[in-house]
């Protein structure tokens, strides 16, 4: 790699250090200096090293020269502005904001409330984003982008059985779209290593990648017993879906979105195995082998394990995939996938079903009712169904859900959460439990223990101390939307129709605020106004024009244009009316 630097000076010289190769430079009589750095590699691509970075460095140092120091920061606010303020956000306690952050910080510490800096930390996380992936980069990884190590803790990398995936949480929901599609370059260029994998280790079609990945596109099993799950493709394959579903851009889930997910279900349909008599869950497909990242139980022999099958996780998104698989094909006509369509529905009627301990009360982890090793574990993947995924509500599978929340309870009974992204987890969970309080004093938590005073999120390491980790700063931006809008719960079957919840987990604290320029999936921009902790307005602008779900049990008035909208009421907690690309609907009490 190289860095090269570009020093102008005015009123003033300056002066390279001969002896020491131009490495020091001296500037003497100076009324200004501007210094421009270019940064580039050798990488091209997985398979190509050819780039030069000293042109590339020259090249981009050319295409800057001669430009003031204003002219450049304009056209760079400029062009982050048009991005940053899509999003603006209010939740009060402004007295607060005029402290330092380390002195708020510590305030949490001591059960304080500051919701202003919830608000800041909010608009940070999407700070990170649009500074750590844009269109045409490589996605963000362990550390963003801010890494100063050569050998930097974890290889700054791409870790797929959560941390990257959190990492784009609020991509969508935060009218950030346009970060989102570094993630998708990433996954086309991990699906040739990917489909080689997927042969070579499993005799299968499709393309499988494990535990982690890197830019020249690493995709087999690594680091020791945890990177034998090769599920992290089946993971990734819900943000391209996500990505249809919050923009309905059809050509997208045709050409990118569809081949991706394809591909990880047909890797699937030959990976799984149908689980021999005497089991519990014989005549049943199930992954094999499989694991609970990074969790471990305790045999009946009382030894420890990682691998095992048909880990509830696994099930779970196996599930997810299939379904949503069907769901593209139906939308976009897909009649040459009939047959495909067909395997899929098979493979779905011989998944498992989810197990309730009858000890606990609990969601099981596993296909046995183990016996944990480490009851607070960080890992909460057997919750993937209810978040980040869908597939599980509270009202389609109130048992589950009442068993999903003993769950987390029981975890955060046991020190759970004690990780910065884990702890960002947690919040968005009790978010979708609708439990704004519980979200709001996780949050806070994240807050006083697990944040620098600079916001970096930050993870226990040890006798090492603190190390930074990116992810659950972008895990606790995704849980503040999340207690402000949800638009997850399905409709149809084919689930491209969504309920909007407004302000579905507002703590108390939160006693009155706005927020503009969220996204909800079907393709709208969401403005929400409240005071004493209950709605006032809501705006909605519809990108797609269609049927607009919001949920609502009381009685409301919807307008556009100054004009009465009609709706229907579909049940008891949601209203449904037609919306026109590009009209504003206001949503008010009546």
């Amino acid at each position: 790699f190289t860095v090269k630097a570009d020093i102008s000076v005015r009123g003033g010289a300056a002066h390279p250090d001969k002896e020491l190769r131009g490495r020091t430079i001296t500037i003497e009589g100076a009324d200004e200096v501007t210094i421009v750095l270019s940064m580039a590699t050798m990488w091209k691509g997985p398979e190509d090293r050819s780039g030069n970075p000293d042109v590339i460095c020259d090249d981009i140092l050319a295409s800057v020269r001669g430009k003031s120091y204003e002219e450049l920061r304009s056209a760079s606010v400029e062009e982050h502005r048009s991005l940053f303020r899509r999003v603006d956000i209010d939740l009060g306690g402004w007295n607060a904001a005029k402290k330092p952050v380390d002195e708020r910080i510590e305030a949490l510490k001591n059960g304080g409330d500051d919701t202003a800096l919830a608000a800041l930390y909010f608009q940070y996380g999407r700070y990170l984003m649009i500074a750590s992936s844009r269109q045409g980069t490589l996605p963000s990884h362990l550390q963003g982008i801010w890494n100063e190590n050569i050998h930097p803790i974890w290889h700054s990398g791409y870790w797929l059985n959560l941390n990257i995936e959190m990492n784009y949480w609020p991509a969508e929901v935060c009218n950030l779209s346009e970060c989102h599609i570094a993630l998708f370059d990433l996954m086309d260029n991990l699906v040739k290593p990917g489909t080689r994998t997927a042969r070579v280790h499993y005799n299968a079609r499709g393309w499988a990648v494990h535990l982690m990945t890197d830019v020249w596109g690493f995709s087999e099993p690594g680091y020791a017993v945890h990177g034998y799950w090769p599920m992290s493709t089946v993971w990734l394959c819900r943000h391209p879906w996500e990505h249809y579903l919050y923009n309905g851009d059809r050509q997208f889930l045709a050409e990118r979105a569809y081949p991706l997910m394809k591909g990880a279900a047909r890797f699937l349909l030959d990976f799984l195995v149908e689980a021999p008599d005497g089991t519990p869950f014989a005549g049943k497909l199930v992954t094999n082998p499989s694991q609970s990242p990074e969790n471990s139980f305790i045999m009946p022999n009382g030894n420890r394990a990682y691998l095992t099958y048909g880990a509830t996780g696994d099930v779970m998104m196996t599930r997810e995939l299939f379904t949503n698989c069907i769901s593209a094909i139906d939308i976009l006509g897909l009649e040459s996938e009939a047959n495909f369509r067909n395997e899929l529905e098979k493979a779905l009627e011989l998944l498992p079903s989810y197990k309730i301990s009858e000890e606990t009360g609990r969601l099981q982890e596993w296909f046995e009712d183990y016996k944990e090793v480490e009851p607070g574990h960080r890992h909460m993947t057997h919750l993937y169904a209810f978040h980040p995924g869908d597939m599980i509500t509270k009202s389609s599978d109130p048992s589950i859900t009442t068993a999903m929340r003993r769950t987390l309870e029981s975890r955060m009974a046991n020190n759970g959460g004690y990780t910065g992204w884990s702890r960002s987890w947690v919040v968005n969970l009790w978010a979708r439990f609708r439990e704004g309080d519980l979200a709001w004093e996780n949050f806070k938590q994240l807050i006083a223990k697990y944040t620098f005073p600079n916001l970096f999120d930050n993870h226990p390491l040890g006798k090492d101390g603190y190390v930074f980790q990116i992810d659950g700063n972008f895990g606790g931006t995704a849980g503040i939307a999340e207690m402000l809008l949800q638009s997850h719960e399905r409709i149809d079957d084919n689930g491209n129709s969504r309920i909007i919840n407004l302000l579905p987990a507002l703590p108390s604290a939160w006693q009155e605020g706005y927020v503009k320029g969220l996204r909800a999936r079907g393709g709208f921009t969401v403005d929400i106004e409240w005071t004493e902790n209950t709605l006032n307005e809501a705006r909605i602008i519809s990108t797609n024009g269609g049927k607009c779900i919001i949920g609502t049990d009381a009685s409301v008035v919807v307008r556009s244009g100054g004009k009465k909208v009609s709706f229907k009421r579909i049940s008891d907690t949601a209203i449904e009316f037609q919306t026109q690309s590009g009209r504003e609907y206001l949503i008010s009490a009546q």
